[in-house]
C-alpha cells in the first residue's frame, strides 16, 4: 500500500537530486526519474544521453505514444515494484502532475525545490554533468529552452510544497525533514 509518492518539480540546478537521496537515505523512499528513463532509452537507440538528444527522445517518444507516454512509465514502475514511498523525480508536465495525483490520491505531493539563479549556475558547474552549461550565457539559454519546453508555470501554480534551496544543504535537509513529518 502506497504511504507517500513525492513529485519533484524545479529548475535546473535546484537540488532535486539532493533532495531525492537524502529521502532515500533518511526515510526509505525509492526513487524514478524521467530523466533517467528518457537517457535510458537514448543509450538503447544508440545516442549520446545529453541534455539536447535527451529532450528530443523525450518528445519523439510524446509524439508517438501520448503525452502520458513517459508518466505511465513511472507509475507502472511504482505499482509493480510495490514501493510504499517513492520520489517521482522531474515532474515538468501538467500531465506528470495529474496522472499520479488520480492515481495515488492525497498519498501523491508535489513539491517545487526553489533556489537563486546564482546558486544554480554554481552547483551545475560543480556537478559536471554531461551537457550540462560551463558559462552563464549557456545557462541562460538552457533555462529558457526548458522554460519554453515544460509546462513549470502552470506547473508551479499546483504545487503542494516549497523547499527553499538558496541556503546551505543542513539548511535544505531539515526542510525535507519537516515535509516528511507533515506528511506521514
Amino acid at each position: 500500500m502506497v504511504e507517500l509518492i513525492i513529485g519533484l518539480t524545479g529548475l535546473i540546478g535546484s537540488g532535486k537530486t539532493e533532495v531525492s537521496n537524502h529521502l532515500i537515505k533518511n526515510h526509505n523512499f525509492n526513487y524514478i526519474s524521467t530523466g533517467d528513463l528518457v537517457r535510458q532509452e537514448c543509450k538503447k537507440q544508440g545516442l549520446e544521453p545529453n541534455r539536447k538528444n535527451a529532450q528530443a527522445m523525450q518528445k519523439t517518444m510524446v509524439d508517438e505514444y501520448g503525452a502520458d507516454y513517459w508518466t505511465n512509465k513511472v507509475i507502472n514502475t511504482i505499482k509493480e515494484k510495490k514501493w510504499k514511498r517513492a520520489i517521482f523525480d522531474g515532474v515538468r508536465y501538467n500531465i506528470d502532475f495529474e496522472l499520479p495525483k488520480k492515481e495515488f490520491g492525497d498519498k501523491f505531493i508535489l513539491v517545487y525545490i526553489k533556489a537563486e539563479k546564482q546558486v544554480r549556475f554554481e552547483r551545475i558547474k560543480k556537478r559536471n554533468r554531461i551537457g550540462d552549461p560551463q558559462t552563464i550565457q549557456e545557462f541562460d539559454k538552457q533555462e529558457n529552452n526548458e522554460l519554453k519546453l515544460f509546462d513549470f508555470t502552470e506547473l508551479f501554480e499546483k504545487v503542494d510544497f516549497t523547499l527553499d534551496n538558496s541556503e546551505d544543504i543542513p539548511h535544505l535537509h531539515n526542510e525535507t525533514n519537516a515535509l516528511i513529518e507533515l506528511n506521514t
